[in-house]
């Protein structure tokens, strides 16, 4: 698995993916330090330098740090090819599930649209051999790209109808109490 994300539409051109690779190896290494060591190694090469014990270590990890990158690179070109290929699958997929052109017939019954139907042919024939060339990890990894369903939406429970209360009889009014007597 590389750095390219099969479940996203985002491609990655030979340029991006020198890129990320070139930034893995500056992320460990900056551009100095490579001039440095390359400049150590061609010295040594050339007898004019003798490397010390630090710097045949500096150079192994810079070597494995450069294999790192050269590997996640070939990954993710070869993930690329892979995606590609699927998304050209969803796009056919998507050409398949459009209706058909019908032939539209005058009254003599001459196709009035038969350009449009032989387009609609052509081009239904060029879909189906795109799906039909995709390789077994394409056709997994297009699965697995498919959107999960929409899940049909129980529908609401209806309650049980609540019997009606039965009547209570109105409460009788209070009596009002008797004024009192003035004066008193």
């Amino acid at each position: 698995m590389s750095f390219v994300d099969l479940m996203a539409n985002d491609v990655w051109t030979e340029t991006d993916i020198v890129r990320r690779t070139e930034s893995m190896v500056r992320s460990e290494f900056s551009f100095d330090a490579e001039n440095i060591l390359n400049r150590k190694a061609t010295g040594a090469a050339l007898g004019h330098y003798e490397l010390t014990p630090e710097d045949m270590m500096e150079l192994a990890d810079y070597a494995q740090v450069v294999e790192d990158a050269r590997v996640q690179g070939n990954l993710a070109r070869a993930d690329m090819a892979l995606l590609s290929q699927v998304m050209a699958m969803e796009a056919a997929a998507k050409r398949l599930a459009q209706p058909e052109v019908t032939p539209e017939l005058d009254a003599e019954g001459n196709v009035l649209n038969q350009d449009a139907v032989d387009a609609d042919a052509a081009e239904r024939a060029q879909a189906q051999a795109v799906m039909d060339a995709a390789s077994p990890e394409a056709l997994a990894l297009y699965e697995a790209r498919k959107p999960a369903p929409e899940p049909t939406p129980k529908p609401e429970p209806t309650p049980d109808p609540q019997p009606e209360p039965e009547p209570q009889p109105e409460p009788e009014p209070e009596p009002e109490p008797e004024p009192e007597p003035e004066g008193t």
